[in-house]
């Protein structure tokens, strides 16, 4: 078994640089501008039902991104790893989330390797940073599925300022201080901390740096699942599923949905997120 990445050199590649794979995906011309395709008039429901399809819920909330963030490609060849990184940072900067400078901690890491059930081994046997606190079950979906995508994050729960819960010494427990409470919005909301995409390199042919750079920010600005590309609705999601030919780019439902969860700063309830959501892609797709 051979892993792109060495284990003991993961964690400082996060921190600041890539590591070289062993085998280079396709390039292609670098660029800042998101340029989006595959709009389709929807109506409300079929909004509602796109966005219930791709969104994974915590605790009856849609997780949003709570640090700044700072694309690391890791095992992949350096220009290849700039191209990925710039692309996810102009999708950031598109969607107006605060994105690091070029020094910045890594948080959102983008993993090439040969076997991605195996990294996943790996990084379970060392007790790496990047699955500590993964709960039992999902560890083990991730060992065992048929995919060459992989993706996990780690969510915080904070309060409705963005303030975490503080653990007393020896505790096993955090107090958490809310400030307001209402039957119509949560005084808590979920943030993602830090996220992983491991992708395998033998379904990397054909692809191109806009796409994967694509699919990694709608697995990890927002907590989403992979869907058919056979639908009406088109998205960069499906770019690793068996049926439907992946759009070139996130589509404008993507930059859409992407757009509308960041647009309220207040803590809501997914139900309430969806709806919006599902009105904003609606809009959108006129």
């Amino acid at each position: 078994m051979r892993h792109a990445v060495r284990m003991t050199g993961l964690g400082a590649a996060l921190l600041c640089g890539t590591a070289n794979a062993q085998t280079p995906p396709p390039a292609a011309p670098p660029t800042s501008e998101i340029v989006v395709t595959g709009r389709v008039a929807l109506t409300r429901d079929e909004a509602r039902t796109f966005t219930n399809s791709i969104s994974v819920p915590i605790d009856r909330q849609l997780a949003r991104l709570g640090v700044t963030a700072c694309p690391r490609a890791i095992g992949f060849p350096p220009a290849i790893a700039a191209e990925i990184e710039a692309r996810i940072r102009a999708v950031a900067a598109a969607i107006r989330l605060p994105v690091g400078k070029a020094d910045c901690r890594g948080n959102i890491a983008i993993i090439g390797v040969d076997d991605g059930a195996g990294l996943v081994r790996a990084l379970e046997k060392t007790q790496s940073p990047l699955v500590y606190g993964l709960p039992g079950t999902l560890l083990g979906r991730l060992r065992t599925m048929q995919a060459p995508a992989r993706a996990w994050s780690l969510v915080e729960l904070q309060n409705e300022d963005g303030i975490p819960g503080l653990t007393p010494v020896g505790a096993l427990w955090a107090n958490l201080e809310v400030r307001r409470a209402s039957y119509l919005a949560p005084p808590t909301q979920q943030a993602i901390q830090f996220s992983v995409v491991v992708l395998e390199w033998p379904a990397l042919p054909g692809k191109t740096t806009t796409q994967i750079a694509d699919y990694v920010a709608m697995r990890t600005f927002a907590r989403t699942k992979p869907v058919s590309g056979a639908g009406k609705v088109g998205t960069i999601l499906s770019l690793f599923e068996p049926d439907g030919a992946p759009p070139p780019s996130m589509t404008a439902t993507d930059l859409a949905y992407l757009h509308a969860l960041y647009a309220r700063s207040a803590p809501q309830y997914a139900r309430q997120q969806v709806r919006e959501i599902a009105a904003s892609l609606e809009k959108a797709s006129r």
